[in-house]
């Protein structure tokens, strides 16, 4: 009795996507790449999901999608779990989560310290300083700037560093950035007290 045999062809077909996001090929008869190359014709859609951080197709997708799984289900969930609620509760967490980052830049930022100091000593030198309500207003404010640009630096960098302890230069420059916006809060806070005391003499 004859045997019929079927000479398979290798055709390589991308069917599906490894975690690390390279493809994996196998090996088809030529009736399973004509099928592929048929479904490959028709509008499919790939579902991402981001528990698992794979693609997942749904029936007909198209494999050439794959590669290029949509965020869709992450970018359409807007609310966040951290969020305060609203009333009483959220103005005493609001107090209570300002205290702790002062706390942090207490203890872990040096630089935060030692403007700290320093504002206490020049913010009862400024009411004495100033002869008008504006001119101590000025001078407090000017002496309030820097620490609030210093905390809003602090925090920029342990996000950073929070991201990645290795040398990047996108982040460097945010680091960079931070400290230029520190040193221009100081030059303004010295011109306002240099301003103040030229206008006393």
């Amino acid at each position: 009795m004859a045997v019929s045999t079927v000479n398979v062809v290798p055709v390589p077909i991308f069917t599906s996507v490894w975690p690390e996001g390279r493809i994996r090929p196998f090996q088809a008869t030529p009736k399973q790449a004509d099928a592929s190359r048929h479904a490959r014709t028709r509008a499919g859609d790939v579902h991402y999901n981001a528990t698992l951080q794979r693609p997942e197709t749904k029936p007909g997708a198209n494999p050439a999608e794959l590669c290029r799984p949509s965020f869709q289900g992450a970018m359409n969930d807007t609310h966040s779990p951290h969020k305060s609620k609203g009333g009483l509760g959220r103005l005493g967490g609001a107090v209570r989560y300002s205290l702790q980052g002062l706390g942090a830049a207490i203890r872990h930022e040096a630089a935060f310290r030692q403007e700290l100091c320093v504002a206490v000593i020049l913010t009862p030198v400024a009411f004495w300083l100033g002869n008008t309500l504006i001119e101590r207003i000025l001078l407090v404010a000017a002496v309030f700037l820097v620490l609030i640009v210093e905390l809003l630096n602090s925090g920029m960098e342990a996000l950073a560093d929070a991201i990645t302890l290795n040398e990047h230069p996108l982040i460097g420059r945010a680091k960079d950035l931070g400290s230029a916006a520190v040193m221009l809060s100081i030059v303004l806070a010295c011109i306002i007290w240099l301003a103040v005391i030229a206008s006393h003499t």
